[in-house]
């Protein structure tokens, strides 16, 4: 396992690394919460891009309660990341 003769080395070594996992997710949701949040339009029309290379097409039937939930969604991804980094300190 990764060249450790010890496994409290090897669990220690995981847990390290999962640590600095779980803080990029934290940082990244409230990144993406943030820009969600401020610019609702421009992370539909980011879905709507990432879509197209899957051969779809996105459109939403009603655009301002689209706006709306994203901009929601925005913010409660940036409190999950806020509570994750909460709970890693």
């Amino acid at each position: 396992m990764i060249g450790f003769s010890d496994p409290v080395a090897a669990v220690e070594w995981w847990a390290m690394w999962l640590w600095r996992v779980l803080v990029a997710v934290a940082a990244a949701a409230m990144v993406l919460g943030s820009l969600s949040a401020a610019a609702p339009a421009r992370s539909i029309a980011l879905y709507q891009r990432i879509m197209t290379w899957c051969n779809w097409r996105v459109e939403p039937i009603d655009p301002a309660h689209e706006l709306r939930t994203t901009r929601l969604l925005g913010w409660l991804l940036i409190g999950l990341g806020c509570l994750l980094a909460w709970r890693l300190v």
